[in-house]
């Protein structure tokens, strides 16, 4: 009794003290309840039904009837057999596939996503840092160079010119209660009450943009109640709705306003967004400064970013194109970061696999002599342990790549708001290649085994 408490401890201390790790780990790497406990529970189910493949693997097969190939028959045979290491094996590699397919599919549909956004409905630049002087130079430089630089018969989609204030403060009250930066820090979401927004003032309802709750301000509108359109996200944080009042410090002039509507904000549109905008007449004493956007044809914006520069020195311009080609750029070679670290879990699962057979390889080298005696030819058991490893990695490959899509789905839906999209070809190829890789490991592992000479071994006996 003694032997088999010492011995229970002994298996479970120290993978307790890995949960632990991985628990600690998780909640603050992601500084998030949600999302730690999200990640953690996905794990705790990739693992139990990984488990319940590898235990239906071994019930089904052992349950089959008999074929009549000895091959298959055999093969099948010893997943189920005595001291089989199947459900280590199918879990281990399966997390694996697990891991890099996710990233794989993460991967694509990012990069498809970015792309995506090029077409002729976004700015080829964002200009910043536009002074309040300098407002209508920039207009005239842009309209000058567009009427006479860019050719008569382009669309008029193919052009166009915004200019926007910007207005930077920080959230001192809302309903009439100050905030109080110490007590904010402490939740979970103090970025929103924190932070340093960037406002605007419009007349017209922006675009990309969809209307929750109220009502947008008419063109009649007074400008002596200043009325605040928020974005639903910061609402919902900041605990606020129609009718409530934030007050905010504008680089030291405190500026009152009334929600009067919550917006859904398209932050994927590239376009100037903002999470307040304040109605017209609201902000017209506040210190700013503009941001222009324009859209010229491709081959139009090195002379336009020249001609702009030349005109205002101050004036800082952002290449939109520049920028998507360096967000691509970055996830993949983030992807292949991520990628070669993956690839360690794909690994740990084949020396899994390399060491279960060893310690099977015994019995193995019995049952080859046992075969050999009954005139089984060294390719005849050859292609018995293929099967073996094949349906083992076929098993392990099919769940795995079917829990990398719902892991995928899971991160582009809820953390980065992204569509997925299905991609069977790339689903296949992580099937085939892990039932590739599990075969061929498991041919190095017992390859020595097809050359044992059965009389030495069965002497032993």
């Amino acid at each position: 009794m003694t032997s088999l408490r010492s011995a229970f401890q002994l298996k479970w201390v120290p993978a307790s003290l890995i949960l632990l790790v991985v628990v600690g780990l998780t909640y603050s790497q992601t500084r998030s309840i949600t999302l730690g406990s999200m990640f953690l529970g996905f794990v705790v189910a990739a693992l139990t039904l990984l488990s319940l493949t590898a235990w239906l693997v071994i019930r089904v097969t052992s349950r089959l009837p008999r074929f009549r190939s000895l091959v298959w028959r055999q093969g099948l045979a010893n997943l189920s057999r005595p001291g089989s290491q199947t459900l280590p094996i199918v879990v281990s590699i399966g997390l694996g596939v697990m891991v890099i397919m996710a990233i794989t599919l993460i991967k694509q549909d990012l990069v498809t996503h970015i792309g995506a956004y090029r077409p002729d409905t976004i700015p080829s630049f964002f200009f910043i840092d536009i002074q309040p002087d300098q407002k209508q130079t920039f207009l005239i430089a842009i309209a000058s160079y567009i009427d006479t630089a860019i050719a008569p018969s382009l669309t008029e989609s193919s052009t166009a010119a915004e200019i926007h204030p910007l207005i930077r403060s920080r959230i001192t009250h809302i309903d009439g209660t100050p905030l109080r930066l110490e007590d904010m820090s402490q939740r979970e979401d103090s970025w929103y009450f924190t932070r340093e927004y960037v406002l605007t003032f419009l007349d017209t309802f922006p675009e990309h943009n969809v209307l929750i709750r109220g009502q947008w301000w008419s063109d009649t509108h007074d400008g002596n109640t200043p009325l605040i359109s928020i974005e639903e996200d910061v609402a919902e944080h900041l605990g606020v709705d129609v009718g409530s009042v934030i007050e905010l410090d504008v680089q030291g002039m405190a500026v009152r306003g009334t929600v009067a509507s919550v917006r859904r904000v398209n932050w994927n549109s590239l376009t100037t967004n903002y999470y307040m905008i304040f109605s017209p007449g609201a902000l017209d004493h506040a210190p700013m400064t503009y941001v222009g956007t324009v859209r010229v044809p491709p081959d139009a914006e090195t002379s336009l970013q020249q001609r702009i520069i030349h005109a205002l020195p101050n004036v800082t311009a952002i290449r939109i194109r520049d920028v998507l080609e360096l967000a691509a750029t970055v996830i993949q070679h983030m992807s292949l970061s991520i990628h070669f670290m993956a690839l360690f879990s794909m690994i740990t699962g084949l020396i899994v696999l390399s060491g279960a057979l060893a310690a099977t390889r015994y019995q193995r080298i019995y049952d080859a002599a046992i075969l050999k005696t009954l005139g089984s030819t060294r390719g005849m058991i050859a292609r018995t342990f293929a099967v073996e490893y094949a349906v083992t990695g076929a098993s392990a490959g099919i769940l795995g790549v079917a829990l990398s899509v719902g892991l995928s789905w899971s991160v582009l839906h809820f953390m980065m708001e992204i569509p997925w999209n299905f991609h069977p070809s790339t689903l296949l190829l992580g099937v085939v290649i892990t039932v590739g890789l599990t075969t061929a490991v498991g041919f190095l592992s017992t390859f020595r085994i097809l050359g044992q000479k059965p009389l030495p071994i069965l002497r032993e006996e």
